[in-house]
């Protein structure tokens, strides 16, 4: 009891539910970590050994500042990634008529229109290929000419879908290999690019990419935006922080306190 010169208390969450670490400030200036769960009597063994001793404000401030580090660093690491999915969407991916392949054939059932919670699709089935979903997606559906194409084009119509050449030498042809992802994530639904009968383009490669562009741009401002947030936030926080001292960090290093 004599030993102990000051302590202080913390209090922690876990999925397991909440709990405290009690530190203690020995005379040799060695810090000892008692953690509630590990003890049946903590409460009342604190309320002891704590008893007309400070708590100690040094320990407290530098405990902070290095809980508010790990959040500094984490913001970072956040922010930089933020940069780089932006980065990801700042290159153009559009399509070129060397990127596509063509299907021709009829519709085995008519063209039905799936509505999700805040977008909605168009899901054709072809003679053929029935164990694939040809999808006009929720993007892509913007610049078609759907109810149309819905109207104008039933079982058994011929119809012309343009698809990306990967998906058809993976899914169609089978001249390439396909992942794990391609084979479990999705492997029946196919992104249409192009869709036209013989007298009416309803889906251009032009507009599919014009609209896909104008999505990339929302995730360049969306995650670029969040991105240099966090940077600037974290700039500023570490500029009004002071940091460590030599002093401080040898006073709080993993021979004296393992946290």
């Amino acid at each position: 009891m004599s030993e102990i010169e000051n302590w202080l208390v913390r209090q922690k969450e876990s999925k397991y539910g909440n709990y405290e670490n009690l530190y203690l400030t020995l005379n040799s200036k060695k810090i000892v970590k008692l953690k509630s769960y590990d003890y049946d009597d903590f409460y009342e063994v604190r309320s002891v050994i704590t008893r007309n001793k400070p708590q100690n404000k040094i320990l407290k401030d530098q405990l902070d500042k290095k809980e508010s580090l790990r959040l500094a660093i984490f913001c970072t690491l956040l922010g930089l990634l933020f940069i780089y999915i932006a980065a990801q969407f700042y290159k153009d991916a559009s399509l070129t008529k060397n990127d596509v392949s063509i299907i021709k054939a009829k519709l085995s059932d008519d063209i039905k229109l799936k509505r999700h919670k805040r977008s909605k699709s168009l899901i054709c089935t072809l003679e053929n290929f029935n164990e694939f979903e040809f999808t006009i997606g929720s993007l892509a559906i913007k610049e078609t000419y759907y109810r149309d194409l819905m109207n104008d084009l039933k079982k058994g119509n011929l119809i012309s879908l343009t698809i990306e050449k990967d998906q058809y030498q993976k899914k169609i042809s089978k001249k390439t290999p396909m992942s794990i992802l391609d084979k479990y994530f999705h492997y029946e639904k196919i992104d249409v690019v192009e869709a036209e009968s013989k007298d009416f383009k309803y889906l251009s490669l032009s507009d599919y990419n014009k609209v896909n562009r104008q999505n990339d741009y929302w995730g360049i401002g969306f995650f670029g935006l969040f991105g240099v947030c966090l940077l600037i936030g974290v700039f500023f926080y570490l500029k009004k922080e002071k940091p460590f001292s030599k002093n401080q960090l040898l006073y709080t290093s993993s021979n004296q306190l393992k946290k």
